[in-house]
């Protein structure tokens, strides 16, 4: 079977479509119309928050501006990527059936993402700059040969991507910004500050080519008992909320994460136990 691979020279930019023999310049023309240097092949758009149900939400509904991430209760944190293929899909294209032999070598095999972190608030994180988080997964090539970037037609979501391992949350619990100084010593205090994650994915076509997303940028809150609500305080010592019981039970992974604040009662359940005492101590 012949692929699309086997009739292209390969280009000087690998993240660039190959340029393909006579039969297919015109195609390749008009499917690349418009694109600059600034184009990628793959669309990195937002992170989209989780229900309570443990899932992503749907994608057309809401997405999250900023994130939080309480280290009292939480002992990582993840987040729920949406990501598109903007490559052309150039057997439709060049109206090319599937009966014709070709293949479509533009679907991408997803390797990793990169995150850069940013101390947004100079309070000396203690990370490395940035890791290399390993991935899996295919963004399937676009049926249609429109590949604009207010098109979410495609999207594939990347639920629960590691952007903060369980060893970066202990670096980050020993941060100055929750530790006072008292007479018998240095002792945990609520706190918090900012960063920012700066994200790519990158991948590889079929036919072997290296490609790369655009660049987005999402902040965290990074915080000790900032997600305890303070409408629950009376609580403390007591049974469960309704809403506690129900969170529980349905997605335990979320307490202390984004949208998703507990109760003083809970907190003292769950929380990480050198905390356990700023549950209700606010």
């Amino acid at each position: 079977m012949l692929s699309l691979a086997s009739r292209a020279r390969r280009p000087a930019r690998a993240r660039r479509p190959a340029r393909p023999a006579a039969r297919l310049a015109a195609g390749l023309a008009a499917a690349l119309a418009g694109c600059d240097a600034e184009d990628f092949s793959i669309q990195l758009y937002n992170v989209i928050p989780t229900d309570a149900e443990c899932k992503p939400v749907n994608v057309a509904d809401e997405s999250l501006a900023s994130g939080t991430v309480d280290l009292a209760l939480s002992p990582s944190y993840t987040i729920n990527l949406v990501a598109q293929n903007r490559l052309a899909n150039m057997v439709t294209a060049n109206n090319l059936k599937p009966g014709d032999g070709f293949l479509v070598t533009t679907t991408i095999n997803l390797k990793s993402l990169s995150v850069r972190y940013v101390d947004a608030d100079a309070v000396d994180l203690g990370l490395d700059p940035s890791v290399s988080v390993p991935l899996s997964g295919v963004l399937p090539v676009l049926a249609s040969t429109s590949t604009s970037a207010v098109n979410r037609t495609g999207t594939v979501v990347l639920p629960q991507v590691t952007v903060l391992s369980e060893q970066m949350v202990e670096v980050l619990r020993q941060n100055g910004s929750f530790q006072r100084v008292t007479p018998a010593g240095r002792a945990l205090t609520r706190g918090s500050f900012n960063l920012v994650l700066v994200m790519r994915l990158y991948g590889e076509t079929l036919d072997g080519r290296e490609v790369q997303s655009n660049e987005v940028q999402f902040p965290v809150k990074v915080c000790v008992g900032c997600l305890v609500a303070p409408s629950a305080q009376a609580a403390c010592g007591g049974e469960l909320t309704e809403d506690d019981a129900k969170l529980l039970e349905s997605c335990p992974s979320m307490l202390g994460r984004d949208e998703f604040s507990v109760s003083c009662s809970l907190c003292e359940r769950m929380s990480h136990p050198d905390y356990a005492h700023l549950c209700s101590d606010r």
